[in-house]
């Protein structure tokens, strides 16, 4: 569950702890599942790791050069132009970056709540319930959705064929099954390999 997942991430050195989060602990099941061509390319060192948290790099700087132009803001930029909507993502001016990026870590977080310094700037503006408020973003029920509605295509998609050659066939059921009963939600794993069979199959005809 969540607190094995937390448990983990801790146990990681910082760039290995910043992927295993982002991923969603993909890894392991990537161990798992997939055929030797794959864990070839899987296990080889990846251009990515140069900007991997470390000593020297935090984890919102890679954030600024990986997660966010590749894939939070395309993300909402493509949602967001599908039901019309104008969307427009805030601070990203280069001044105001630079000046977020040298304020010390004290300014940011402060007794476990994020973006202190804003809280502070507009508390005079902004009403107190809408500052505490938890963060929302596009999250949709992919869990739900494989466990109803989308599951027959999930599987007819899975077990196609396509990815035979990239993907344990028999781990995919089980994993699936798993998430299917509720053991374990691996809505995330499912929706990447999802993902995959349609770009290949696309990519195929």
């Amino acid at each position: 569950g969540r607190l094995k997942r937390f448990l983990t991430a801790a146990s990681l050195p910082p760039g290995q702890r910043y992927r295993y989060i982002m991923t969603h602990g993909a890894a392991p099941l990537l161990e798992r599942s997939s055929m030797p061509c794959l864990l070839e390319g899987v296990r080889r060192p990846h251009a990515w790791d140069e900007l991997a948290p470390d000593g020297n790099r935090s984890p919102w700087e890679t954030d600024v050069r990986t997660y966010l132009p590749g894939d939070v803001l395309c993300k909402v930029d493509v949602c967001s132009m599908a039901a019309s909507l104008e969307v427009r993502s805030p601070f990203l001016d280069f001044r105001v970056a630079d000046f977020a990026a040298s304020m010390p870590f004290s300014w940011k977080i402060r007794d476990g709540r994020r973006k202190r310094i804003l809280a502070d700037a507009f508390a005079d503006l902004i009403p107190p319930d809408l500052i505490r408020r938890k963060k929302r973003g596009f999250g949709v029920p992919v869990a739900s959705w494989f466990r109803g509605e989308w599951n027959t295509p999930l599987r007819e998609h899975l077990f196609s064929g396509v990815l035979d050659d990239l993907i344990r066939k028999e781990t995919s059921e089980e994993l699936l099954r798993a998430h299917e009963t509720g053991e374990q939600d691996l809505s995330y794993w499912l929706f990447s390999l999802l993902m995959l069979e349609l770009f290949l199959e696309n990519d195929r005809a």
